[in-house]
């Protein structure tokens, strides 16, 4: 009986609680779990006065929350809901401040949410229903500052201002770059065709190869030169280095050069060159390979001569040729020796003498009258025949001057008969005289060279020739060490050997021995009588030819 007087105690309490609503008064409970019980039946009915009221005795704060809410009274709300502090009550009591237009209390809400990383997205997708997204981006923007603050709120803050308002997403990548879930934003900002900020947070995202891809096919928007000059020297995939250059000279042209040089250690120049000239475009990138013609590739080299053919700049074409000589020097003079120009010519004749072919480049400066430039290969020919032509030419033309030069140029090569012969035909004396008199000096400097040579070689040989004598008389001399040590064998010779050759002891030679040696005396050489005899009468004797010319 007693079990089922507590069952309908609630119902009781619940009419009594309608009656009291109409009265103002309430029943005096004691039961804290019947307040709860009739609480609820309360809130169920939409009795939401009453139902605070009993949620009150019971201090279920969040209960008080939800009641509040449908009492319309948010700040009371929002006071219950810091009391019950859980993340389900602060959602309940931001979306009805939101619905209600109650946008201050209800972002006092929302910080109280945005913390917990799980409600972000359900709580921005709520704002956004309700079209308040400036709201939700205010409650995120005063989040960043939070001690709680997440990679969310960073992340989520950035994908609504990709949405709705681009211009501030820059600014915020690259305040909190190092907070920012950038996959995520990265998708945001390709659904949102926000280009530029996806090159940023690729190149941050060390992505080099998909920042460059982009920079390419939305150049409008996301190109950037100095960006970009940065970007492709990080890249991975060598392939976009030539796409590159075609983009380049597809849409920057005049900035193709800085590209180039930034790219030239990282490109084969080889390949780069041939297709600079195949386009045809040589001459736009100039400075470039001006740079890389330090490597003395060939062609690099001929790109740039045949450059400078075209545009007729033989000041640059001989300086080239001269420093970087690794081309095909027989075509280029092939080109050049039938040009307009002198100089160009006279290049033709000095690419024709750094091959070999003097004659031909001889014969070039003959007929342009650079009679110089033949002198200087005739000289570098090192060959006498090609001389001596030139200076048959010269003779023949009655260029005197230029004789002369030849004859002082190519001084080694020229045979001194056939100078002389020259200017003997010819009436040169005076411009063959310099070749003759340096021809005398030096055969005069020759010849005391020599002279010198001699006398030090003649006065070495009578040193040695006396030390030699000297020695021996030493060796000869009586009380010597070597002749004493003879004594013991009755020979006064060195070591006790005999005399050699029977000849008897110095100081012991006989006196019949009238000459050297005991030698008879010479006749005259030759059987010629002696000096001064009547053979030699003075001038006017017979020849001893055999003639009677008088001499």
């Amino acid at each position: 009986h007693q079990g089922s007087q507590h069952r309908q105690r609630p119902h009781l309490l619940l009419r009594q609680t309608r009656q009291a609503d109409r009265t103002r008064e309430l029943p005096l409970l004691t039961n804290s779990a019947d307040c709860q019980k009739v609480g609820d039946r309360c809130f169920s009915a939409r009795l939401y006065e009453a139902a605070k009221k009993f949620y009150t005795i019971v201090k279920n704060n969040s209960k008080i929350a939800s009641c509040l809410i449908h009492l319309k009274e948010f700040a009371a709300a929002i006071d219950a809901a810091k009391k019950a502090n859980t993340t389900k009550t602060w959602r309940e009591v931001c979306m009805a401040c939101v619905a209600a237009q109650e946008y201050k209390l209800a972002n006092t809400a929302a910080m109280n949410i945005i913390v917990h990383p799980d409600e972000l997205e359900g709580l921005i997708k709520h704002y956004e229903s309700l079209g308040v997204t400036n709201e939700m981006i205010a409650v995120l923007e005063a989040g960043v500052s939070l001690e709680r603050a997440h990679i969310g709120i960073f992340t989520e803050l950035a994908i609504l201002y990709a949405k709705h308002r681009p211009e501030k997403l820059m600014e915020h990548c690259k305040t909190y770059m190092q907070k920012l879930n950038t996959t995520k934003l990265l998708r945001a900002c390709q659904k949102f065709m926000l280009w530029k900020e996806a090159v940023y947070l690729y190149s941050h995202y060390n992505e080099f190869d998909q920042a460059v891809t982009i920079m390419m096919e939305h150049s409008p928007i996301a190109f950037n030169h100095e960006t970009y000059l940065q970007l492709i020297t990080k890249v991975s995939n060598n392939d976009l280095y030539y796409k590159s250059i075609n983009f380049y000279l597809e849409e920057q042209p005049l900035q193709i050069n800085e590209l180039l040089k930034a790219l030239a250690n990282k490109i084969d120049l080889v390949k780069c060159t041939s297709s600079i000239r195949r386009l045809g475009i040589v001459q736009l990138c100039e400075p470039f390979l001006k740079i890389v013609q330090q490597t003395n590739t060939k062609e690099i080299n001929e790109a740039l001569n045949e450059l400078y053919l075209d545009i007729e700049d033989y000041e640059s074409l001989r300086e080239s040729i001269e420093k970087y000589p690794n081309i095909d020097s027989y075509n280029l003079a092939k080109a050049t020796e039938s040009h307009h120009l002198l100089e160009f010519r006279r290049i033709a004749a000095y690419l024709y003498r750094k091959n070999g072919k003097f004659e031909q480049s001889i014969n070039l400066s003959k007929k342009d009258e650079i009679y110089r430039d033949a002198i200087e290969t005739a000289q570098e020919a090192d060959n006498t025949k090609i001389v001596e032509e030139l200076l048959k030419f010269f003779v023949e033309r009655n260029e005197k001057e230029f004789f002369a030069a030849t004859l002082y140029t190519c001084y080694e090569y020229v045979k001194p008969d056939l100078a002389l012969e020259y200017a003997w035909r010819f009436n040169m004396y005076e411009y063959v005289m310099p070749f003759i008199i340096q021809m005398v000096s030096e055969q005069r400097t020759r010849e005391n060279e020599i002279k010198k040579e001699q006398t030090k070689e003649k006065d070495k040989v009578t040193t040695t020739t006396l030390d030699f004598v000297s020695h021996d008389l030493e060796l000869m001399m009586p009380g010597s060490q070597l002749m004493i040590t003879g004594g013991a064998n009755n020979y006064g010779s060195v070591g006790g050997m005999p005399p050699m050759g029977g000849i008897p002891p110095m100081g012991g030679i006989p006196p019949q021995m009238g000459g050297l040696g005991g030698m008879p005396p010479m006749p005259p050489m030759g059987g010629m009588p002696p000096m001064g005899g009547s053979m030699m009468g003075g001038f006017g004797q017979t020849s001893p030819y055999g003639s009677n010319r008088q001499f």
